[in-house]
């Protein structure tokens, strides 16, 4: 927006400037050239930066409409936002008043050295190009001493959360290592060199019981379990409201090789966190099946929509196969690890060729956690159970029938 308007500007003086330019020495022109661009380039930048310290606050004031009135006015959210506003304000100014010394700097005539030449003035003749280079240098290095303040409030930073932001950290044996979690928030730098969180945080991001401070706040994928969104945080309880909304878990994997395992273990985690529903994917594998969850838990629960789809090798597919292992994905409800109600299932396009007359089913299902250890094991047994409509290869006519553990009970029609 800015920019087409300076734009505009430049093409309205252009031509003076270029008969300027044209009585310039190489000097003055190189000189020139260098000192408005950077001019420009800087109050493009002062632009962008008045209007990302703006979106800042607006970013927090919007996602506080989603907390209670309680909580919004509220003391402690008054101390959040007070200096949140106060350092967007200040920083704004300054900002505005180096966006207004660069526009004089654009507005300035060229200028012309004191040659001594011959019909030539040897007084400096006013001009961008006769300021000194203090004079010159002078906003931009205020300019970039601001830069630090502007990123910590508009890109935030982690900060370690401590017992008196949230109680629950303190919830546990003294001879266990602490609870560990960070919050990504705008943050003011104060007197002491300490960051200080303000507005809400983004999200709060909880790591495995123990983990150290440096890596915590360093925040890689690597490490983070579980990131809960800040407006499930409740500023005047210090704790965490799990009605506000739904975590994020990290994907999770249980792959052949014991070393690569990385699952969420709840002991490693502060007390509310299993009651958190959160979102997320799990993988399981081994030799014969790659089974992935995608959709909501709670406590290391399926709880919500989602979503098992099963990898299978399909050339040790033969006749005689249990239906449950040609299952290649089934969606619904799923309540405590179980599908609630009516779901669809999708089996493999393989059984057609190993005498299975079945290719989807939408009805009463069930889906049970597999016991077996080992290569055996195929993690979820899928099993139609109930009423329901299948789909087959042999046939365009749907069957509906009744079922028990994916054992045909009667056919209905």
């Amino acid at each position: 927006e800015f920019g087409a308007v300076i734009m505009l500007d430049l093409c309205a003086i252009s031509p003076s400037i270029c008969r300027c330019i044209a009585s310039q020495t190489p000097e003055e022109s190189a000189l020139y050239q260098e000192r408005s661009s950077r001019a420009f380039q800087c109050y493009v930048s002062v632009q962008e930066q008045q209007a990302s310290l703006a979106m800042c606050v607006q970013k927090v004031e919007f996602e506080a409409k989603k907390l209670p009135a309680a909580v919004r006015t509220s003391e402690e959210w008054e101390e959040r936002m007070y200096p949140l506003k106060d350092a967007v304000h200040k920083l704004t100014q300054k900002l505005s008043m180096i966006g207004q010394r660069m526009e004089f700097f654009l507005q300035m005539p060229v200028g012309r050295f004191a040659d001594g030449a011959q019909g030539e003035s040897k007084t400096p003749k006013n001009g961008i190009i006769n300021l000194g280079t203090g004079e010159f240098e002078k906003e931009f290095k205020e300019f970039q001493d601001l830069q630090e303040e502007i990123s910590l409030l508009v890109h935030g930073k982690n900060v370690l959360l401590e017992e008196d932001d949230w109680q629950d950290l303190l919830e546990k044996e003294e001879d266990e290592p602490k609870f560990v979690a960070v919050c990504k928030t705008p943050v003011i730098k104060e007197e002491d060199g300490k960051y200080k969180s303000v507005g809400m945080p983004e999200n709060i991001l909880i790591l495995p019981r123990g983990t150290a401070d440096e890596v915590a706040l360093k925040k890689t994928r690597a490490h983070w379990r579980l990131s809960i969104p800040g407006k499930m945080f409740d500023f005047c309880a210090n704790a965490v409201d799990e009605d506000r909304g739904d975590a994020k878990a990290c994907d999770q994997r249980v792959p052949k090789i014991e070393r690569l395992k990385k699952v969420l273990a709840f002991e490693d985690y502060p007390p509310a966190c299993k009651r958190l529903r959160y979102f997320g994917k799990k993988t399981w594998e081994n030799d014969q099946v790659v089974v992935t969850y995608t959709g909501y838990w709670k406590n290391d629960k399926f709880h919500g929509p989602g979503t098992l789809t099963f990898t299978w090798d399909e050339s040790k597919f033969e006749k005689g196969r249990a239906d449950h292992l040609t299952v290649l994905k089934v969606k619904g409800e799923f309540h405590s690890g179980d599908i609630v109600g009516s779901a669809p299932i999708e089996y493999s396009p393989k059984n057609a060729k190993i005498g299975k007359d079945i290719k989807a089913y939408q009805g009463s299902c069930v889906v049970q956690q597999d016991d077996t250890q080992g290569a055996e094991s195929v993690f979820w047994k899928v099993y139609k159970n109930g009423e329901g409509t299948t789909q087959l290869f042999s046939t365009t006519e749907p069957s509906t029938d009744r079922w028990g553990m994916d054992v045909k009970i009667s056919h209905i029609r």
